[in-house]
């Protein structure tokens, strides 16, 4: 997490976490809440790097399936405020 002091003394915070693509494992920085992700065999959700994530959009499309919406801050820090802890 980092905090930052704005000109106006207002403290935001922000969270990057660091994590292997479900994939194809490569270690990728990401927002929590806004990373594309898959579930797991133990139903959790774990998150893909964007070659990834835009591959499988690519076969869900062809076979009919909905895509997994890749947000523009996927992979950018988030609010503090937006996580969930």
């Amino acid at each position: 997490m980092c905090r930052v002091c704005t000109s106006e003394g207002i403290v935001v915070s922000y969270v990057t976490v660091i994590m292997p693509c479900a994939a194809c494992n490569i270690t990728i920085t990401c927002n929590p809440v806004r990373v594309p992700s898959i579930k797991n065999d133990a139903g959790n959700k774990v998150p893909l790097c964007f070659d990834c994530a835009t591959y499988l959009n690519k076969l869900y499309a062809e076979a009919g399936k909905d895509t997994i919406p890749i947000h523009p801050d996927a992979y950018s820090a988030a609010d503090e405020n937006e996580v969930v802890w």
